[in-house]
């Protein structure tokens, strides 16, 4: 009886004060809002130089959800990335593919390095090994995420 009594105060005292009251309704429904703003970002497709790639290979990196521009030589492909029009150049050396990403933006290289994954994947039958692809980096380095990376392939 005099735990129904103390539950029934407490609750009466709780609707009395508007304060507690909306700090234990709405700063949980403000904090989820800001999470999910913070979490559930834009995916955003990555531009690629295709410097005289394969047309299957262009065709993979299209599909994986990539935006790719082709070029002639690495070097005009170099300074578009420098002019900022472009997030990585893609090239191949023999049958080795060779990445340079720009590197100011890690989500932005992770969305290359998933794009590359995922047209590699997709271009080498079942059962074979996915070529490790040769990363550099025009601005920084990126060893630390390097690792991780190299790692999905």
């Amino acid at each position: 009886m005099r735990i129904r009594a103390l539950a029934l105060r407490i609750l009466r005292q709780f609707l009395r004060d508007r304060r507690t009251l909306a700090l234990m309704l709405l700063a949980p429904l403000l904090v989820l809002t800001l999470m999910k703003l913070v979490f559930e970002g834009q995916a955003v497709a990555p531009r690629i130089g295709a410097v005289a790639l394969p047309p299957p290979v262009v065709t993979a990196l299209a599909d994986a959800g990539a935006e790719i521009m082709p070029f002639q030589d690495k070097p005009a492909a170099m300074d578009a990335m420098a002019d900022a029009e472009l997030d990585a150049v893609i090239s191949l050396n023999g049958m080795q593919p060779e990445i340079v990403l720009e590197g100011s933006d890690p989500s932005t290289s992770g969305n290359v390095m998933a794009a590359a994954q995922k047209a590699l994947q997709n271009l080498v039958p079942e059962g074979s090994v996915i070529p490790k692809p040769e990363i550099s980096y025009m601005h920084g380095s990126g060893t630390w995420i390097l690792s991780i990376i190299l790692d999905r392939f």
